[in-house]
């Protein structure tokens, strides 16, 4: 039980471990289990053909955008740092797994998925206090880098952040993910539980990306839409609407946490009413007084999208991943222009074809691929599927547990 707790303790820490302005337990957490990965033979999984060619490709692309960096003067290496950090997190995601092989056995790949949905439930829970809580939340926002409330003036109350992804699209899409694997892994929890786990990141997710969340309904809609057989419509209807739920159960919250007398902030309600329920429906709103599905969101993502102005800058980059622009899109092109774009692509299309050429299970390909396609997607909105804190260890815990841990079943059973 205890060697149990302690590698659920080290999950959560890798994953999701709070990144304080004096010690980022999340980092230290990855680069110690990336140190010690050669310990349970991690390299012999992440430098194993074809993923050693995948690697070169990075390490060609890393390399490329820190020429193209010295060529223009630039002298910024942010582009090829995140390829760094993506190979330091995919050694220890792959040690992770492997750890996880070791202590359940055949039924390590339910376990893994089991306890990153825990955590982020734990996560979950905090981000609510955090929210609900403004003593609480003017702590957080002084020793918590990278927070909604400490980066975003204006913003404190009015979107929720975690203590490690901090708030916004990465946070949302993170909740987004692990949805995912609620959704499909059905075995895990009793009805109830997923019940409750679902109206838990729900309520998250509204409250700090209304993207993700909007992506995630549409999700399930669409999954609702598409699914031939009748009898199997009922959970992907149950799980719209506790979506919609959820939001009615977090307004009714929000309300009467303003009406309890022993709330110092009396003006909770009235804060959730002005600010975050405007935010949160800020397109509706301004459709219904006759502006258009616009925000002013939305209106700044449009002026995000540019370009270099020279053809070889758009072509080559040059060689500055930092912008004035949080698009994804917009800061591999001004780093390594269309060319590096394209390199970018295939070696996420190769993680992708690894997965799809080894994976047995159509439930876990499918999940893995729609893992993919969202970081893609909303790769299109911030620099996320090598860069951003936490999501591409998620990817890779997800992709090494599902490439490693059915084998390990099998061979176990074959020796049994």
């Amino acid at each position: 039980m205890m060697r149990r707790l302690a590698l659920f303790a080290l999950l959560y820490c890798w994953l999701l471990g709070p990144r304080f302005v004096f010690f980022d337990i999340m980092w230290m957490t990855v680069f110690a289990v990336a140190i010690a990965s050669p310990l349970v033979s991690a390299h012999r999984v992440v430098s194993a053909w074809p993923m050693n060619m995948l690697w070169l490709f990075a390490t060609v692309l890393g390399i490329y955008s820190v020429g193209i960096a010295l060529a223009n003067g630039s002298m910024n290496f942010g582009y090829g740092l995140s390829w760094f950090k993506a190979a330091v997190f995919a050694y220890s995601a792959a040690a992770v797994v492997l750890l996880y092989r070791r202590v359940y056995g055949v039924y390590s790949l339910e376990k893994l998925i089991r306890d990153v949905i825990v955590a982020a439930a734990i996560s979950g829970l905090i981000t609510l206090v955090i929210f609900v809580t403004p003593p609480i939340r003017e702590i957080t926002g002084s020793i918590i880098i990278g927070t909604v409330a400490n980066t975003h003036f204006g913003q404190i109350g009015l979107r929720a952040y975690d203590l490690s992804l901090g708030g916004g699209t990465a946070y949302g899409v993170f909740n987004l993910l692990v949805m995912l694997m609620l959704y499909h892994c059905k075995s895990l929890f009793g009805p109830k539980t997923r019940i409750l786990l679902f109206l838990l990141l729900a309520v998250v997710n509204f409250l700090s990306a209304r993207g993700a969340f909007a992506t995630t309904a549409l999700l399930l809609l669409l999954g609702f839409a598409f699914n031939p057989t009748p009898r199997k419509w009922g959970p992907a209807v149950g799980h719209t609407l506790m979506l919609g739920l959820g939001s009615a159960i977090l307004v009714i919250c929000a309300a009467s946490f303003g009406a309890l007398p022993s709330l110092a902030d009396s003006d909770k309600a009235s804060d959730f009413v002005d600010n975050t329920l405007p935010w949160a429906f800020e397109l509706f709103l301004n459709e219904d007084k006759g502006d258009g599905l616009s925000s002013g969101t939305t209106d700044h993502i449009v002026e995000e999208f540019f370009f270099p102005e020279t053809i070889s800058g758009f072509l080559f980059g040059v060689g500055n991943p930092d912008p004035m622009s949080d698009s994804g899109l917009v800061r591999t092109v001004f780093a390594v222009g269309l060319l590096g774009l394209f390199l970018h692509l295939a070696i996420v299309a190769g993680f992708w074809r690894v997965a799809m050429g080894r994976i047995p299970m159509a439930v876990e390909r499918r999940m893995l691929s729609m893992c993919v396609a969202l970081l893609l997607i909303f790769n299109f909105k911030e620099l996320i599927f090598s860069n951003s804190r936490g999501l591409f260890g998620l990817f890779a815990l997800i992709f090494f547990a599902v490439l490693l841990l059915h084998p390990a079943r099998q061979s176990t059973a074959n020796e049994n």
